[in-house]
């Protein structure tokens, strides 16, 4: 099978579960092409070659934009346009892709600047596309026959939650669901949210997001844990990673952090980067929890891993925007339970598919901070329960969100709309 897979950026860094998927399926023996709709940049090269020494060879970048500017990219595709124009090869799938039918992505030149950079169609078996606004313009190349292939799309959470992009999107994602063979959902309450937009139940089939287990390997706590006294922490360390962005409820770690008793010493690790940073950083300093709180920045995988397994419990403390953006179920946590580190978490979204409160972590209310306060003073104080918490983690990461078993069945299921055997 001839399989491309459609983002929006490669390599992206907050997209780590798009990479996994990637090597995952390299490593079963299919043949990967990734389709990025953005510009080749001057890192890309180095990027790509870091995560897989095939992918240089293996990705096309859908764009040619020079300048980073709204001008500089329209004149730079206003200049393709014109140029293809003048080919007769390439005149009349340019044509096509100026048309008003096509919404935004034909005003904007978008589809026109792609459709003039290929004099052949790009084919494949099935394209498969991450987020649904990847799909629609997937649909729409292989509307003007820039691209050839059954088309999936994977549903993961803003795509589908957010009041702008349901706005946005919806007289497209109609024609998404009409015109192409596969819907994939990450979790139960995303096929629900596409039942209700009016996707027939037979093209969709939840398909979960997973982790590496080889990679994310199991670790009772006391094999590393070393800074004990009577089986309580001296200094309990909290970790989280993220982007600072409003969903994944970052200030209501730190108001939990001012509500611990006393004698519970702590200190709470937060890495990541984002547009929240400014203030994120102004409420520690407001809450007098300067010597509590260490900003790490952005971290790399093995980075993260260092201080998951360093840490005595993972925060996700994740909300609903109020735009309406929710999560999928952050990767992180389930790379957190794979490790043997506790999490606590929210009832938001699809989390609670994942984290049954009490069995494999604990849950509280969306912005609940003195809820979560109470679960990491409870984690604080009892051992035993870490215990079964974490090893009843790992056995519903095994059954659920290993990424191994979860790329056969993803090929199964690819397999099924292309045709081949």
């Amino acid at each position: 099978m001839k399989l491309a897979i459609f983002v929006d950026q490669f390599p992206s860094r907050s997209q780590t579960f798009v990479i996994n998927q990637i090597v995952g399926l390299l490593s079963q023996g299919v043949d990967i092409t990734i389709l990025s709709l953005s510009s080749k940049t001057t890192n890309s090269e180095r990027e790509l070659i870091a995560i897989h020494p095939e992918l240089v060879n293996r990705t096309i970048f859908l764009l040619n934009e020079h300048g980073k500017s709204s001008k500089a990219k329209l004149y730079t595709r206003v200049m393709m346009v014109v140029k293809a124009l003048f080919n007769q090869e390439r005149r009349q799938r340019v044509m096509k892709a100026l048309s008003l039918r096509l919404g935004h992505h034909g005003k904007s030149l978008l589809l026109a600047s792609i459709a003039s950079r290929f004099k052949h169609s790009l084919q494949f078996d099935v394209i498969l596309c991450h987020f649904g606004y990847n799909g629609i313009v997937a649909n729409k190349l292989s509307q003007l026959g820039v691209i050839k292939g059954k088309i999936a799309t994977i549903f993961h959470g803003f795509d589908i939650s957010a009041k702008s992009a349901l706005e946005k999107y919806n007289n497209d994602y109609q024609k998404l669901f009409l015109q192409t063979e596969l819907i994939l959902p990450i979790s139960d309450l995303w096929k629900n949210k596409l039942l209700e937009l009016g996707c027939c139940e037979e093209k969709i089939c939840v398909h979960r997001m997973g982790v590496d287990l080889n990679l994310f390997q199991y670790r009772k706590k006391n094999d590393y844990q070393l800074d004990m006294l009577d089986g309580v922490a001296k200094n309990m360390k909290l970790f989280t990673v993220a982007r600072f962005s409003r969903k994944k409820g970052l200030e209501y770690v730190i108001r939990a952090l001012k509500k611990l008793p006393k004698d519970i010493v702590f200190h709470y690790y937060l890495g990541g980067f984002g547009e929240l940073e400014a203030e994120l950083k102004q409420l520690v300093v407001e809450l007098k929890l300067e010597d509590k709180v260490t900003f790490l920045g952005a971290l790399e995988q093995h980075e993260v891993t260092k201080h998951m397994l360093a840490a005595d419990v993972f925060v996700q403390p994740s909300v609903t925007a109020d735009n309406g953006d929710m999560e999928g179920v952050p990767v992180a946590l389930m790379e957190a339970m794979a490790m043997g580190t506790p999490v606590l978490s929210t009832f938001h979204s699809a989390i609670p598919e994942l984290i049954n409160h009490g069995e494999h972590g604990l849950l509280a209310k969306e912005r609940d901070y003195k809820g979560l306060a109470k679960n990491i003073e409870t984690l604080y104080r009892d051992k035993q329960l870490v215990n079964e918490l974490t090893k009843n983690a790992r056995s519903k990461i095994e059954a659920m969100s290993d990424v191994e078993k979860l790329n056969l069945e993803l090929i199964n299921k690819l397999t099924s709309i292309s045709g081949k055997t």
